[in-house]
């Protein structure tokens, strides 16, 4: 039976690896960082020494060369198991401090006792491992130590940053999601109150031109005012997809198929043309056939009217497998993603945040539903829809959707 002294400051992991030595026969003690070591050396021997690194008040490499430079410790062998400081500069440090084993946590417990065994039963007339850096030149030592440490914190400090951004950028998903909730419910109780009041004014202007003679003047009255009532009714429809009722009647589609038609449709007698690269075995999706050809519509327009003087719309799309590390507000597996690029005015930064608000609109004519709608209808099929773009130079729309199970499609003929 051997006696080892674990030395980490996580209070699971320690207790998890002391009982595990304590069932395979071995005497385990244990401390929190190298200061309580320390402390236990004095009074308490033991065969052998594993330590994390990265600990308070006193961390593993300083442990490491209070233990090597002492005469009464230095015999005892000494391992690194940590999880934090794994790089071969750590690795290359830790051993010219004296220690006799590196380990990278996670490591199987039977394979971590056996290596421990091994260290212990060595020979005896063997020569402990000698520090190979000038460990009693306390500026020598403090060097390779800081910069051990100022690399750990750097590593630190961009890990931090990036999952900040993370954060801030999945909260500004969630709360985007929650606006359009909410304009959800509003809108479809305006779009319903308010079509019941055109439906009135529409009966009623009919009746009042059956009744006058094409040929008077307030018949011109009543058609103007029956073709506003017709608008104000297609904009109504636009506010009912806001809607609670506006939930996705699913079929399986082929979204390039999809593409190909409406750009055509879109883009003919048109000075702008559609350039496709889609791959040879794009999955089909689960989608509302009906709603699916209006975003794809909406992008399309957009991407013409942005192109005035005539111009190239890439169409991108590719089977792709999404994980928690991509970082997007999707259910992990497979999706379809469609990338739809044009070549022009682009959007302002100061506009790009907003560009999904209901009612936005930087154009003269329109209603600033379009974008919204589409961001809706594609967030109800479990999708998303994002945007980056570029000032005089162009605009780029990136829409993920959830692949069907079952089959996938043959690229169509483009």
């Amino acid at each position: 039976m051997s006696k080892i002294l674990v030395v980490d400051d996580e209070v699971k992991a320690c207790t998890l690896l002391k009982r595990f030595l304590e069932a395979k026969g071995h005497e385990a003690v244990t401390a929190g960082n190298g200061i309580e070591a320390l402390e236990k050396l004095k009074t308490c021997p033991v065969d052998i020494i594993i330590t994390d690194i990265l600990m308070p008040e006193m961390d593993g490499f300083q442990l490491c060369r209070e233990c090597k430079t002492n005469d009464k410790l230095s015999q005892i062998p000494f391992i690194f198991y940590t999880a934090t400081y794994i790089s071969k500069k750590d690795e290359e440090f830790a051993l010219n401090l004296g220690a006799e084993k590196f380990i990278v946590k996670p490591l199987d417990l039977d394979k971590l006792l056996k290596i421990l065994e091994t260290t212990i039963n060595e020979p005896v007339s063997a020569a402990p491992v000698a520090p190979k850096i000038s460990i009693k030149e306390d500026e020598g030592y403090l060097a390779g130590y800081s910069k051990r440490l100022v690399t750990k914190l750097e590593k630190k400090v961009l890990d931090l940053e990036k999952e900040i951004k993370i954060r801030k950028k999945m909260e500004e998903y969630v709360i985007k999601a929650q606006k359009l909730e909410s304009l959800s419910t509003f809108a479809g109780g305006i779009a319903h109150d308010f079509n019941n009041f055109l439906s009135i004014i529409l009966y009623n202007v009919t009746f009042a031109k059956s009744c006058t003679n094409p040929t008077e003047e307030i018949f011109g009255y009543l058609s103007y005012i029956e073709k506003a009532s017709t608008e104000a009714k297609d904009l109504t429809r636009q506010l009912g997809s806001f809607s609670r009722c506006g939930v996705p009647v699913k079929e399986k589609i082929s979204i390039s198929a999809l593409i190909s038609e409406l750009s055509k449709l879109v883009l003919s007698d048109s000075a702008v043309s559609c350039e496709f690269h889609i791959s040879d075995d794009i999955w089909l999706i689960d989608a509302d056939k009906g709603q699916m050809t209006q975003v794809i519509s909406n992008l399309i327009i957009n991407a013409k009217q942005a192109m005035p003087e005539g111009g190239i719309i890439r169409v991108r799309a590719e089977n792709i497998n999404v994980t928690a590390e991509d970082y997007l507000p999707l259910n992990e597996g497979k999706h379809v993603k469609v990338i739809i690029e044009d070549q022009g005015t682009g959007i302002p930064d100061e506009n790009l945040q907003k560009i999904f608000d209901p009612c936005f609109t930087t154009k003269q004519e329109g209603s600033g539903l379009g974008l919204a709608i589409s961001y809706s209808i594609i967030k109800k099929h479990d999708g998303h829809i994002s945007v980056e773009s570029e000032t005089g130079v162009g605009a780029t729309f990136t829409i993920y959707l959830p692949a069907s199970l079952e089959q996938t499609e043959k690229t169509i003929s483009v």
